[in-house]
C-alpha cells in the first residue's frame, strides 16, 4: 500500500507508551503524539487531540499548515478570536447535515470545541432523533405528531438529506430537529460560558431561512441567553 494510503495514526494515551506505539508503527505508518486525554481519572484534557487531528487533516487535504483550517477549528478560532477583541465570552454554533458542533471562549481562558458527529439534519436526521429523544422533537411542534410519524420523515430525510421541506408543517418539523439537536449539543458541551456576551451561528438550518428575523428567532430558542447577547 503506498503510504499515502494508509491511515495516519493519532496515540493520545498513556505517555509511558508513545516510544513503544512508535516502535510498533512507526515503521508502518505516521504516528502522531497527543497529550492523554485523560491523565487523571477525574481529569479530561482534549485539546492537545484536537489540535493534533486538525494537522491529521491537513497532511490528508495536501495542504500547507496554517492557510486553511479544518470546519471545526475555524469555529473556536473565530469564537477565541471574538471573545478576546471584545473581552466577553463568546459561543458558537453549527449545525450541519451530518454533524454539528459546539466552540466556546472566554477572554482568558482557553477555547473549548465538542464535536457531535450524527447530529445533523439531513444525513443524521434519525440519528439525530434517536439521541435527542422523539418528545424533546415535539415539545417544539405548534401541532401533533405521533412518534412513527417523526420517525419515518427522519428516516426519509437520511434517505435524501438534500430535500427541502414541501410544506408548512414539514419546515415546523425540520425547525423542531434543529432546536432539539442544538439543545441536545449546548447541554453536553463543557466550559460554556453561562451567559455568553455574543452567540455566532452557522449551517444551513440556522442562517438560511430566508428570514433574518426567523433566523434570529431558531438562535434564541436553541441557545436561550440570558440578558444582553448579540448575535452574528
Amino acid at each position: 500500500t503506498e503510504p499515502s494510503q494508509r491511515p495516519l495514526v493519532l496515540f493520545a494515551g498513556n505517555a509511558q507508551l508513545r516510544e513503544r506505539i512508535v516502535a510498533q508503527l512507526g515503521e508502518l505508518t505516521q504516528v502522531m503524539i497527543a497529550d492523554n486525554v485523560q491523565p487523571e481519572l477525574d481529569h479530561e484534557d482534549l485539546r492537545s487531540a484536537q489540535q493534533q487531528l486538525d494537522a491529521a487533516c491537513k497532511i490528508r487535504q495536501g495542504q500547507q499548515t496554517g492557510i486553511m483550517q479544518p470546519t471545526a477549528s475555524s469555529r473556536r478560532l473565530m469564537a477565541a478570536y471574538y471573545a478576546r477583541l471584545y473581552q466577553q465570552p463568546v459561543i458558537a454554533l453549527d449545525v450541519g447535515s451530518a454533524s454539528g458542533l459546539v466552540a466556546s471562549a472566554c477572554p482568558t481562558s482557553q477555547s473549548d470545541l465538542a464535536i457531535f458527529t450524527g447530529m445533523g439534519l439531513g444525513h443524521s436526521a434519525a440519528n439525530l432523533l434517536q439521541r435527542t429523544g422523539t418528545q424533546a422533537v415535539q415539545r417544539w411542534l405548534p401541532f401533533y405528531m405521533s412518534e412513527d410519524a417523526l420517525l419515518n420523515y427522519c428516516h426519509n430525510k437520511t434517505l435524501r438529506p438534500a430535500s427541502v421541506p414541501m410544506s408548512l408543517s414539514e419546515l415546523y418539523v425540520e425547525h423542531a430537529l434543529l432546536r432539539a439537536g442544538a439543545r441536545h449539543m449546548l447541554a453536553h458541551s463543557r466550559g460554556l460560558p453561562a451567559r455568553p456576551a455574543l452567540v455566532i451561528a452557522a449551517g444551513t438550518g440556522l442562517t438560511g431561512t430566508g428570514s433574518p428575523a426567523y433566523d434570529l428567532l431558531l438562535m434564541v430558542d436553541s441557545v436561550q441567553p440570558e440578558g444582553i447577547t448579540d448575535f452574528k
